[in-house]
């Protein structure tokens, strides 16, 4: 336990010390050791140390006394003198000339600055605050300046920060600056290491990030300054690349509304006015350049007959027109029209004079030329692969040998038309012009191999195909599925298309069959649908049914709706029986559940009964009444009767019934109830004739009798059983 620290006296202290020197603490003098403080752990915290002279190797260690290793300190002289208190006077040191105890207390100090036990303190770095040299500009370079730190050599690593984030990546002496970059400010931060030294960080000054400059050359224009005529801006070269370069035309220094492309046609509109075009060039962290061209001469006006003319004077068009059946004739929308024997040039502001010839002409005018719903020509009549197009301003007329020529208007029929590859692609060229008409606003085009409809709520879809010929078939879009709403998309073993009310399944057994939205599509999908056990459909959804019902046919099985039924699918030997005996129209009426494993075999409940089937009896209907009733009260199939082996039988004597089982039947009169008929009993019972002898019908099952055996009651007597005599008949 610690003690408060105690001051020695010279003499005692200078005894104490020798005797440690020279040995164990037990050669102490009883005074000095009474009086040896003892050393708390502050007082070994706060201790000097031990100091190590040049002829020193190892302090002395001391092992003797918890208060000798946690003394004051112990200096030693090259002669080996040590003290026991470094603050008593030089009276208080002992000299011990012989050689001294190993040391263990503290490890050696290899540096005779060091004072202290214990670890060596961390040096100290100097550091240098680090610079940045080079322009801050997107896209140039900045190359830390670390300064000199020491002593050398100091280990020196470098990272960027934007604004306070550290940059990804960014540890090298220099950085390239970036988009992000602009707008920031850029600081490098250096770090310091060397062994035995703390490490130190110092962060640079901050820069802003200017924005790039792009390069280029003033745009330039090319074409003849008059009206009709189009002017084609070239922008030179700009750098650094890629640079995005957007337009806009000026007439007179005014800006031209709607004039944002590289080409302009002049107008009416420009006619004494001179053009230009400004050319503006950007890229991600580079201030927006702009750069504008020379000005035209004054645009002149060219009359439209020059025009028409021009255009007729082209090599070729004059043969492929004829000669001209008339002059000009103005339209109503600034335009004109000359016609010629095979065709006719028509001229507008924003098109030029350009030619429509042949089955082109004729499906034009058929459109209503200028005034319908394609505008005006746009170029020439241009070759396709087995065929011909030609493009107008809201569209275009495709025409082949096989089909003519039809219009493909601007919308969202002609975008899904193109999205198949227009003629090249598998539907091949228009057989018809866009049509309207159909129910809620829609419009279809047919061509060669298939059909686009449309309409505001379900969008743009093709039908082709065998889906085609069950849509078809079943009224388009004017019957129970309405207008498309996707694709056809391939499912294993066939195909699907989604319609607004339901759907059609297509296989190359079953054909297209119709599946609509509703209580029998949903069980068809809870049994995973086509790729489930019920295959592919073979029947649309069929009504007309009694009571409201409606079925469908699959591939392996059939599922049954009505409004008090719901939805049930029958399969396998149930459908069997269930069709045997008359479907929903028999005794059974409408299934009410689906079919359940039970043990041996199978059952599924209807509205009027059920149907047990097993490998041995095959599927038997059981009729809800007092036969099922006591049938279900001996367990049923799982009891000692087993399956029905037949279904309820009518036609007994008394407007009676049975139903036979494995091992036994079951009869039932109004007079007598229900009751079980079996083993030897039911053996004598048939020896008497059944129901039909003298006996009638049971009214008691089997009970036990005194003595052993058992016996059954009968409207006309009881047959009694036992093993030694079997059945015996007893009548009233």
């Amino acid at each position: 336990m610690p003690v408060r620290s105690r001051r020695l006296t010279r003499g005692a202290g200078a005894a104490a010390v020798a005797a440690l020197l020279a040995g164990s603490l037990s050669a102490m003098p009883a005074a000095a050791a009474e009086t040896l403080p003892e050393v708390t752990a502050q007082d070994t915290t706060t201790s000097p140390g031990v100091l190590v002279s040049p002829r020193a190797t190892a302090a002395p260690e001391v092992t003797a006394s918890q208060d000798a290793t946690a003394s004051a300190g112990v200096l030693v002289s090259p002669d080996v003198t040590a003290s026991q208190d470094a603050t008593a006077s030089p009276e208080a040191t002992a000299t011990v000339r012989s050689t001294p105890p190993t040391v263990t207390a503290a490890p050696p100090v290899a540096d005779a600055d060091k004072t202290r036990f214990g670890a060596a303190v961390a040096g100290s770095l100097t550091p240098a605050v680090p610079t940045m040299s080079g322009n801050p500009v997107m896209d140039l370079t900045l190359t830390a300046n670390a300064g000199s730190w020491g002593p050398a050599p100091v280990n020196l690593s470098y990272r960027w920060l934007r604004g306070q984030f550290v940059i990804a990546g960014a540890t090298g002496e220099s950085y390239r600056l970036t988009a992000d970059d602009v707008n920031e400010f850029i600081r490098v931060q250096v770090t310091g290491s060397k062994s035995g030294y703390d490490s130190l960080v110092k962060t640079s000054d901050a820069k802003l990030i200017a924005a790039g400059t792009i390069g280029s050359i003033p745009p330039t224009i090319a074409g003849f300054p008059a009206t009709g005529s189009v002017l084609i801006a070239s922008s030179g070269t700009w750098t650094p690349a890629p640079i995005e370069v957007t337009y806009q035309w000026f007439r007179s220094g005014e800006a031209v509304a709607g004039a944002t492309g590289s080409t302009y046609r002049l107008t009416s509109a420009d006619v004494g006015a001179t053009m230009t075009v400004n050319a503006t060039g950007t890229a991600a962290g580079y201030a927006p350049a702009h750069r504008s061209s020379a000005s035209t001469p004054v645009v002149t006006k060219v009359s439209i007959r020059a025009l028409m003319d021009a255009k007729y004077g082209q090599p070729g068009v004059a043969d492929l027109l004829g000669r001209p059946t008339g002059s000009d004739i103005p339209l109503a929308d600034g335009g004109a029209q000359r016609d010629h024997e095979r065709g006719s040039i028509f001229w507008s502001e924003a098109t030029d004079a350009v030619a429509v010839r042949g089955a082109m002409h004729a499906a034009y005018q058929g459109a209503n030329s200028t005034s319908g719903s394609l505008g005006y020509p746009t170029s020439d009549e241009v070759g396709v692969p087995g065929g011909a197009y030609q493009q107008f301003q809201h569209g275009g007329i495709f025409w082949s040998p096989a089909t003519g020529a039809h219009p493909s208007v601007n919308g969202p029929l002609r975008d899904l038309y193109f999205a198949y590859g227009f003629p090249a692609g598998f539907m091949g060229f228009p057989t018809s012009g866009e049509l309207g008409g159909l129910k809620d606003g829609g419009r279809y085009q047919t061509f060669q191999n298939g059909t686009i409809l449309w309409s505001p709520a379900s969008g743009a879809h093709l039908v082709f195909g065998g889906m085609r010929e069950t849509y078809v078939r079943n009224r388009s879009e004017n019957g129970s599925l309405g207008f498309p709403t996707g694709k056809e998309t391939p499912v294993p073993g066939g195909a699907y298309q989604q319609f607004q009310n339901g759907g059609i399944f297509w296989s190359p057994s079953t054909g297209g069959q119709i599946t609509l939205k509703g209580a029998i599509l949903d069980t068809y999908s809870s049994y995973g649908a086509h790729t489930g056990f019920l295959g592919f459909p073979t029947s649309n959804e069929l009504s007309g049914l009694k009571d409201g019902g409606r079925y469908q046919t699959f591939q392996n099985g059939t599922i049954l709706w009505s409004p008090a039924s719901g939805a049930h699918l029958v399969f396998g030997g149930m459908r069997a029986t269930y069709v045997g005996n008359g479907s929903e129209n028999g005794p059974l009426g409408y299934p009410t559940g689906r079919e359940t494993a039970v043990t041996g075999g199978a059952f599924q409940q209807f509205q009027n009964g059920g149907i047990y089937w097993s490998a041995a009896t095959g599927g038997q209907v059981t009729l809800s009444g007092p036969i099922l009733d006591t049938y279900k009260a001996h367990g049923a199939q799982a009891g000692f009767l087993g399956f029905p082996a037949s279904g309820v039988m009518g036609g007994l004597r008394d407007n009676g019934k049975y139903q036979a089982f494995q091992n036994g039947a079951i009869l039932w009169s109004p007079a007598s109830g229900a009751y079980l008929s079996f083993g030897g009993i039911r053996e004598a019972y048939a020896r008497s004739g059944l129901e039909n002898g003298r006996l009638g019908y049971p009214t008691s099952n089997e009970y036990g009798i005194p003595g052993g055996g058992v016996r059954q009651d009968y409207q006309g007597g009881a047959i009694t059983w036992t093993s030694d005599g079997g059945g015996v008949a007893t009548f009233n």
